[in-house]
């Protein structure tokens, strides 16, 4: 019972790791550019916190588990 827990959990983590990196890939640039679009004072900031995002992506990515590492 166990062990099909883990694996349930470790999964768990595993969707919703990949669900964030989906999200900042595929979404936020396009929101950015609708947010550019209706805000134009502030558009000169859409690359500054896109590149900012991005670099706290690798931290949280890196914070996951390893949904599959091996563990003596």
């Amino acid at each position: 019972m166990k062990e099909g827990t883990t694996t349930l959990l470790k999964v768990a983590v595993l969707i919703i790791g990949l669900a964030v990196v989906a999200l900042c890939v595929f979404w936020l640039p396009g929101l950015a550019t609708y947010s550019a679009e209706m805000n134009p004072e502030y558009a000169y900031l859409r690359v500054p916190v896109l590149v900012g995002v991005y670099l706290t992506l690798i931290p949280f990515i890196l914070a996951l588990p390893k949904p599959f590492a091996f563990q003596p």
